[in-house]
């Protein structure tokens, strides 16, 4: 894994301008939920909650509590993120094991509308976000705020329009089936109660500090390349940690980890049998990111493609959303400087049904997305940008790690 250009990012300011809707569907009438989540949440996720309350003619899609402040610190393990368990909440997923090698691999090694990747909702966990959809965000990742109304954001549709909720909810008279439902896979695991997630950032660190001394590991542009594999996942002699679950943990702790002497610290510690043990991983804050959008990467559907609403709101669950917004101001990608001259090998079809093991450049033999945020210019029109800085910068390098990921899932030998 190289690593990736920083460059100072600056903020570019639109005139909103709330566009009409002209439907005559509605999406009927539904209790509606207020939460502390933003900016949208289902009835189903207030009603296991138990912290909602109905509310008179509303429809469906709530919107949560205001955010909380900018960059603020947020501590590994404060807080609970849902109340059901992992098993729940990867139950249909069958027997498939907390990993992403194929089962007979030794060691681990895949209508052009705005947000048409996000469109519909139905996904094996979708029940439990069924109501969260793709907004205008920021170029920090933040929703977009409807100028005069405090609180209100836009909901990009399916056919490239956007309209402006109507205190926090969907406004009557919009059309239910161009509503784009953020879908999450497997990364629900994010609503992990705490203890889920502490346990699986000490199973990752207390590996990775085997390969430094004293119990703690060093990483810095000069061993990065040692410590990680072609999609920017950490290795330890040899095996690729990957882990949903413990790649979702050291996401949140990269994101609020906090600088000692110039390096960010990531630490957990054990108590067994009467002994203590601390595992700590000292990281060059210049990496963050990019091992962040590994990780990140990592922890989701291997198969899957990852968008803007996705990351924001698993990064809200983890409470770690205002630490991304500050961090992805200084963040540039671009993905054919990130992979240029990375190989892998893998099987390649020579003849038909003849397979041999070959070394081929990743550029060439993935199938990259292209990551856009969608905005509304001066002119009140819908538009979108991939200018490699930014939230779409680090989602780019997201969803590029999971493209190489599933392509050397689907192509490693046996």
């Amino acid at each position: 894994m190289k690593t990736r250009g920083h460059t100072l990012r600056k903020t570019a300011v639109a005139a909103a301008v709330v566009m009409a809707v002209a439907s005559t569907a509605l999406i009927g009438d539904m209790p509606t939920y207020e939460l502390g989540l933003s900016p949208f949440i289902s009835a189903a996720y207030a009603r296991e909650e138990g912290s909602g309350h109905a509310g008179a003619g509303g429809q469906n899609g709530a919107m949560g509590g205001q955010r909380g402040g900018q960059g603020g610190e947020h501590a590994a393990g404060q807080g609970h993120r849902g109340g059901k368990s992992v098993a729940d909440v990867l139950s249909d997923d069958g027997s498939e094991e907390d990993s992403d090698r194929p089962e007979w691999a030794q060691t681990p090694g895949r209508d052009n509308k705005p947000g048409g990747g996000n469109a519909g909702g139905s996904t094996k966990k979708g029940d439990d976000y069924g109501d969260l959809f793709v907004i205008l965000r920021d170029e920090d990742g933040t929703p977009t705020a409807v100028p005069n109304a405090p609180g209100e954001v836009y909901i990009l549709l399916s056919n490239g329009e956007v309209v402006a909720t109507v205190d926090g909810e969907v406004p009557e008279g919009t059309d239910a089936s161009l509503l784009q439902a953020v879908e999450f896979g497997r990364m629900n695991i994010a609503r992990s109660p705490d203890r889920v997630l502490d346990h699986a950032l000490l199973e990752a660190l207390s590996k990775l500090a085997t390969l430094g001394e004293d119990g703690t590991l060093v990483i810095t542009a000069d061993n990065l390349e040692s410590l990680t594999d072609a999609a920017g996942r950490l290795v330890v002699d040899g095996a690729t940690i990957d882990s949903p679950l413990e790649n979702l943990a050291l996401y949140e702790a990269l994101l609020s980890a906090q600088t000692v002497d110039g390096m960010l610290v990531l630490s957990a510690s054990s108590s067994k049998d009467g002994a203590d043990g601390t595992y700590t991983v000292l990281v060059d804050p210049s990496l963050r990111l990019d091992l962040a959008a590994s990780a990140l990467a990592a922890s989701s559907d291997k198969t899957g493609d990852l968008t803007i609403d996705e990351v924001m709101l698993i990064s809200s669950f983890l409470d770690v959303d205002d630490d991304l917004a500050a961090l992805v101001t200084d963040y540039s990608y671009d993905t054919q400087s990130a992979y240029a001259g990375e190989m892998v090998t893998v099987l390649v079809e020579t003849q038909p049904d003849v397979y041999e093991l070959k070394t081929v450049p990743l550029l060439s033999n993935v199938e990259f997305n292209t990551i856009d945020r969608y905005y509304i210019d001066d002119d009140g029109d819908v538009e979108s940008e991939h200018d490699g800085e930014g939230i779409d910068a680090f989602v780019q390098a997201a969803d590029d790690a999971v493209q190489v990921i599933e392509f050397v899932h689907d192509n490693t030998a046996p």
